[in-house]
């Protein structure tokens, strides 16, 4: 058995003097000043926690930005990566069997100290391979070549769901064979494939990130569907499949026979047609010809037989179409088929002319008598088992044991001539989420008997979940430790994947899951989960987000947090913030949190108590203002009197 354990990197992009741990069951320190490092077992470490099959699953999460893409392409190119240059130092442990073997440089290995409860169980071995004179830099399969047999040195599969924009790295020379089952790396091939035959050399100068003709792309989603469709029949098949809740259960066929309806004006039956170059659009569909199926039958046609003949008619139509753009035929023989198609189209497509268009085919090397017998029983054995047909003529065909020969037939031949590309597939009802999650399983299944694989498989996921509903990122993690196992089955797995869902967090421990954030510098850091953390496994997702995203102490979106602050200010009598009572309590009725919800409620309901006594404050000090003349004037009254009185009592005295 070889593990991947311990990586330690000095320099690599934004990743300055950071260990990653690649197992929970052992600790490793490492001190640059001193250098040494330390090596202890897990106190916590649970024996086979992930299955019997899988040595260990390690999660890489944390902050956007930190360098999470960053590490697993470092790992990943420790293991395929070309003999590049020395960047700069690494330090790798492995097991090794029972051994714990640490790799370093020469120059750092010769004063490098081991410590700690288990460094007598290790093993330190220097890497100072030479290639013209340069120092190369580490890679594992260089490393273990001569300390274990090459079937026992990991594999590698990697697997990410997204278009990425960064070029791949090719590698020179060599050193382990990737499976990479990436997007990019997928449709990089069908572009290869596509361009090859046909075209020599332009293939070259075709990258993913360029404009690609519209056929590449459909040849690419028949390659996912033949992948998923062979899964789906696999997981028919197994007695304990986990089984996913959305797996379709009919292929949804649409042949390009409106290319028919446009090249001879079949709308318009009854009328002469005059000889015309048949144009294949690939870009049309077949909802611009509603009721495409009539234009293919007779009165008592049936809907199965109008589909078999408008099947034919536009694999005579791309025959021509392919004879044509090739130059492969001359003029009168060009003439002599348009004729024949006619003919025909005009006579509802009799078996009679039928049989002579193919003899032309034939004889024009356009197609084999081979290939004439397996193109009419592909066709015959899938018409036969449609489960439904609507009138554009996409047909529904069961999916089982009974039709996957034919499908598997006519993929081969879609891939191997250009003039079966006449099928369009897809998946009825099924999402965007549903459909990624199909083509995960169906893309690992597709590796299952792989030559390349060995006994040790270490695979990579890069944040396959993006795609996924809340509901399946919860089942994710179990799916893939029931699945992988199972189709991998002669192999001892190793997993590391990058994740930013909180419920895929919770199914891990905290020493399974490497953390990471940036500085203000913009370096990756990794964070210590013994010291810095508690316990993930099962914890709440809305303390995950905290805990591992980083979210600065809030889970709601920036705008909402605005609006609420807002609310805020106003509750507490900012008078900049233009807000009144009744458009406030809109506010809180609106909020999904209770408890915030509650306690701005309290808020309002004390400004709204601070106002109505604000307004009996004003009614009295009016009320006073009105009643202090009254007051005046009795005053001013009783005044008036005294004096009369005074006045009187003067003038009798002086009498």
């Amino acid at each position: 058995m070889v593990e991947l354990l311990y990586v330690w990197v000095n320099h690599h992009k934004n990743l300055h003097q950071q260990g990653f741990h690649f197992s929970n069951q052992i600790n490793f320190d490492f001190n640059l000043n001193q250098l040494e490092i330390q090596v202890n077992p897990n106190a916590l470490y649970i024996p086979a926690f992930w299955g019997k099959s899988i040595n260990n699953i390690t999660l890489i999460t944390g902050e956007n930005g930190a360098g999470k893409s960053t590490i697993i392409h470092f790992v990943k190119e420790l293991f395929t990566a070309s003999l590049f240059k020395k960047s700069d130092e690494v330090i790798v442990a492995l097991r090794v069997d029972s051994e714990i073997q640490i790799h370093c440089y020469k120059e750092m290995c010769a004063n490098l100290r081991i410590t700690g409860l288990l460094g007598n169980r290790c093993s330190l071995y220097s890497f100072n391979e030479m290639v013209m004179g340069d120092v190369i830099r580490y890679n594992i399969p260089l490393a273990l070549q001569e300390l274990t047999p090459p079937n026992k040195i990991p594999s590698v599969i990697y697997y990410n769901q997204t278009l990425t924009q960064e070029e791949p790295i090719y590698s020179e020379i060599p050193v382990n064979t990737q499976l990479d089952i990436s997007s990019k790396a997928l449709l990089q091939t069908d572009i290869f494939d596509s361009f090859r035959e046909e075209d020599g050399d332009i293939h070259e100068s075709v990258y993913v990130t360029e404009k690609i003709p519209s056929f590449v792309f459909s040849i690419h989603q028949q390659n996912e569907i033949r992948r998923q469709l062979a899964y789906i029949c696999f997981e028919q098949q197994q007695e304990d499949s986990f089984g996913l809740d959305f797996t379709p259960k009919f292929l949804t066929i649409s042949p390009r026979f409106y290319h028919a309806v446009e090249a001879f004006s079949l709308d318009r039956k009854g009328e002469v047609r005059e000889f015309s170059l048949p144009k294949l659009d690939y870009l049309a569909t077949p909802d611009e010809y509603p009721d495409t199926l009539q234009y293919f039958g007779k009165e008592n046609t049936t809907h199965q037989e109008a589909l078999r003949n408008g099947i034919f008619t536009s694999l005579f139509l791309s025959c021509f179409h392919y004879a044509t753009f090739r130059k492969n035929i001359d003029t009168y023989t060009e003439e002599h088929i348009l004729k024949q198609l006619n003919l025909f189209i005009d006579t509802d497509f009799g078996v009679q002319q039928e049989a002579e268009l193919l003899k032309l085919f034939q004889q024009e090397n356009i197609l084999n008598e081979s290939l004439i017998e397996e193109i009419y029983t592909i066709i015959i054995g899938l018409t036969a088992n449609v489960s439904s047909i609507d009138n554009t003529g996409r047909f529904d065909v069961e999916i089982g044991p009974d039709t996957q020969p034919y499908f598997d037939q006519l993929f081969d031949l879609i891939k191997k001539y250009e003039v079966f590309r006449i099928f369009d597939f897809g998946w009825q009802n099924i999402s965007s989420g549903e459909n990624a999650m199909l083509n995960l399983f169906a893309r690992f299944y597709d590796l299952q008997k792989n030559p390349l694989l060995t006994e040790n498989l270490i695979i990579f996921i890069e944040n396959a979940e993006n795609d996924f509903h809340p509901q399946w990122q919860k089942k994710y993690v179990y799916y893939l430790v029931n699945f992988l196992p199972k189709i991998f089955s002669k192999q001892k797995l190793q997993i590391i994947l990058s994740s930013h869902s909180p419920f895929v967090v919770s199914d891990f421990p905290s020493d399974s899951i490497i953390f990471m954030k940036r500085d203000a510098q913009g370096n990756g850091l990794v964070i210590d989960s013994r010291q810095n953390f508690s316990p993930t496994l099962a914890a709440p997702s809305h303390l995950l987000l905290l805990q591992a995203f980083g979210l600065d102490n809030s889970l709601i979106g920036e705008f909402a947090s605005k609006k609420i602050n807002d609310l805020i200010q106003y509750l507490n009598n900012d008078t900049i913030i233009e807000m009144d009572i009744r458009t406030a309590q809109k506010y809180i009725d609106l909020i999904g949190e209770p408890l915030l919800k509650k306690q701005l409620q309290k808020l309002l309901d004390s400004k709204k108590t601070g106002e109505m006594w604000d307004k009996v404050d004003k009614v009295y000090e009016v009320q006073r203002k009105m009643i202090l003349p009254k007051q005046e004037i009795e005053v001013l009254k009783k005044r008036i009197e005294e004096l009369e009185t005074k006045a009187s009592y003067d003038s009798d005295s002086k009498k």
